[in-house]
């Protein structure tokens, strides 16, 4: 007899035998055609009962089985329950029809980080950079000049990019002067970041109550000769995903990608993480690859939780890192100091079912980064490296409406600047190093992309078998003829005339 297909999540199973009387958050995903043609008109009540029903009085009476939120992403095609349900209770879900499977809800964190020490294995500190100081660096000073993003105006032209983070203000919630469109002018003009939504019950609302989402937006789309970022014109939208001390759950990051997909957002950057290693199909690594699939170019921090020996392939990246399709980027110390190393802090290779060389993993400055203001001194992380990636992918969206995602990736992993890792350590460990490189925004902004082949044809059906039996008068005796094929026509032509 075969074994009957499990609906939970196998790190999920893993720890409600580990802890049966604990409680879990968990994301129950909704069966997705069960749900566009029958889930979507009950009210939200009736749709909570269809959980509570595979539980008894008892459990639902002690808050064995508390309801917290839906998650309708209607974007990504994605639908939730969550629930807040003793470990030993949720293989009781498991018989309900419309419930497709069932994953733990997890928290994450914005990926910053205070190194101690810098480098793998080192490197001679020289200067705290600005951000103004990396952008020549990684050469976006020479895309600013380019004629295609000038005739694009330098972003404005182009489609918006999104921020899923704790959102983008000033420590006193207001606007940020160089995300204006003239912000050393008496008239600044538009304000870039459209639109800002919570997605985590912050009392301040979209504002952002940590300094981290408005440092990501200041890299990638300040303004002005003092405070230059790489798309000085760029569109933003701002989805605050982690709440005012930094953290956020699944499903609200889920609902921040879906709103900025919606909003038609053609880069996203994540700059968050967990510490949890997983094999890609955790909910927020398949909210990642729905976006991803739809032409949005994902890029994801790889996290900051690197050892600092041998061996380096440590399997330290965390999800949402763990993404089967989207890109991830880990920390370099850039221009603070020479030779350019990765950090020892930032995540590294292996995921959970051993994929390396199939992830789209670059590296950018990530070391002690000074932003525009006292919130953003000296910050470290793959959170800072992200950005620069993400900008770069936007950059090519723009000047390249029509590339696809694989063509943008294409244009940034070969013009990426190898660091001599796997010179030094050998294929294998220095790719988990550097990935395919350091980011080269002017390589990549003239590399002419391979055309993508044209999508296979879907095999015709074949026709169906068909027989037909014809009955046919001829001096009144009836003959009949059976015929079989896969197309049969039938003409008549009757000829009247004296026989010969």
């Amino acid at each position: 007899m075969s074994e009957v297909a499990r609906k939970i999540h196998a790190d999920l199973l893993a720890k409600i035998q580990a802890e049966p009387e604990k409680k879990f958050q968990i994301l129950i995903r909704l069966d997705e055609e069960w749900f566009q043609e029958v889930g979507k008109w009950p009210p939200d009540e009736a749709l909570v009962n269809i959980i509570r029903g595979a539980f008894g009085f008892w459990n639902r009476r002690f808050g064995n089985v508390v309801f917290i939120e839906f998650v309708k992403a209607w974007h990504l095609r994605l639908n939730y329950m969550v629930f807040e349900i003793k470990g030993e209770l949720i293989p009781l879900l498991e018989q309900i029809p419309q419930v497709e499977w069932i994953s733990e809800q997890l928290t994450y964190h914005a990926v910053g980080f205070e190194p101690t020490e810098e480098g793998v294995p080192g490197s001679n500190p020289i200067i705290q950079p600005l951000i103004n100081q990396i952008v020549p660096y990684l050469g976006f000073d020479k895309v600013h000049k380019g004629q295609k993003f000038i005739e694009k105006g330098l972003g404005k032209e182009g489609p918006p990019a999104g921020i899923a983070d704790t959102g983008i203000s000033m420590s006193t919630g207001e606007k940020w002067s160089w995300l204006y469109e003239k912000p050393e002018g008496s008239d600044r003009g538009r304000y870039r970041v459209l639109e800002g939504k919570d997605f985590s019950g912050s009392p301040r609302g979209h504002m952002d109550g940590v300094g981290h989402g408005s440092h990501i937006a200041n890299i990638m789309a300040s303004a002005g000769k003092k405070y230059l970022g790489c798309v000085p014109q760029g569109l933003l939208y701002s989805a605050k995903v982690l709440n005012d001390m930094g953290w956020g759950y699944t499903s609200w990051i889920i609902k921040g990608i879906d709103w900025l997909v919606g909003k038609g957002c053609k880069v996203i950057n994540l700059s968050l993480g967990s510490e949890q290693n997983t094999d890609g199909t955790d909910e927020l690594s398949v909210a990642c690859d729905k976006a991803w699939d739809l032409g949005v170019y994902v890029s994801i921090a790889i996290g900051n939780n690197g050892t600092k020996n041998r061996p380096y392939c440590d399997g330290t990246i965390g999800t949402p890192a763990c993404s089967k399709k989207c890109a991830v980027t880990g920390a370099t110390s850039g221009v603070k100091s020479q030779p350019e190393q990765t950090q020892y802090f930032s995540s590294r290779p292996p995921t959970k079912d051993g994929r390396k060389f199939e992830l789209k993993y670059v590296v950018a400055p990530g070391l002690k980064i000074a932003g525009y203001d006292s919130r953003m001194n000296e910050k470290s992380g793959s959170s800072f490296a992200a950005p620069w990636h993400s900008a770069l992918a936007w950059i090519l969206r723009i000047v390249h409406p029509d590339w696809t995602n694989g063509q943008v990736w294409q244009a940034i992993y070969k013009t990426a600047v190898p660091l001599g890792y796997k010179d030094a350590y050998g294929p294998e460990e220095g790719f988990c190093l550097e990935g395919y490189g350091r980011i080269d925004a002017w390589a990549a902004y003239n590399y002419k992309a391979e055309p993508q082949p044209p999508p296979t044809p879907p095999t015709p059906t074949p026709k169906p078998i068909v027989k037909m039996l014809v009955t046919v008068m001829v001096d009144g005796h009836q003959e009949m003829h059976e015929y079989q094929g896969r197309e049969i026509k039938v003409t008549q032509k009757i000829e009247s005339g004296q026989a010969a």
